[in-house]
């Protein structure tokens, strides 16, 4: 049996212009409008959104729009001038929302570090301070204890998620099983 790993994409969007008026001098989370703001090369990155369902990482004008817009009710004073750079990228994200770190079962010297949703260059420190010990001494840290990447259960097992416990039968559409199976020893190289 395999390891099976649940993703899903969620679309994220940004916008980085130079702009008039005083802009942060370091990195924020404006909770309310759900935007972060970075200082970026003389000018303003705006990012948010987490549009899941999204099948590709092409942009779209009006969710920018809306970062854009939401962001200026905490930046009266700045307006973007010039061109401006709009990206949309999609972000890794698992059914609880919990990223997935640690050794992966049956995969000696194999570990991941996927789905932050959000968050990825946020907790990218401490994740992999965390997962260095793992990694290089054998140390299991109590830490990773609920981002195991067996929580969602094993190929061919019903699977331990909040779907399954509220009567789910199968988890939502569009979530991705990614299979991990060791390989049989009386077929090297091929997964069993």
């Amino acid at each position: 049996m395999g390891l099976v790993v649940r993703l899903r994409a969620g679309k994220g969007y940004s916008i980085t212009a130079l702009g008039t008026g005083p802009v942060p001098t370091h990195p924020l989370k404006l909770i309310e409008a759900n935007v972060a703001c970075t200082p970026f090369d003389g000018g303003l990155r705006i990012s948010g959104m987490f549009e899941l369902g999204a099948r590709d990482g092409a942009g779209r004008a009006r969710p920018i729009r809306h970062v854009l817009r939401r962001a200026r009710r905490y930046l009266p004073d700045w307006t973007p001038t010039g061109p401006a750079v709009r990206l949309a990228g999609m972000r890794p994200a698992t059914p609880d929302s919990l990223p997935i770190i640690g050794a992966v079962p049956g995969h000696p010297g194999l570990f991941t570090a996927t789905g932050p949703g959000t968050l990825g260059l946020t907790l990218a420190p401490a994740t992999a301070a965390l997962l260095a010990s793992l990694v290089l001494d054998g140390r299991d840290a109590p830490e990773l204890a609920p981002f195991a990447p067996d929580r969602f259960g094993r190929a061919g097992h019903r699977a331990r998620t909040d779907h399954h416990r509220l009567g789910g039968g199968h988890p939502a559409p569009g979530w991705v099983g990614a299979v991990v199976r060791r390989a049989r020893p009386d077929r090297p190289g091929r997964p069993g």
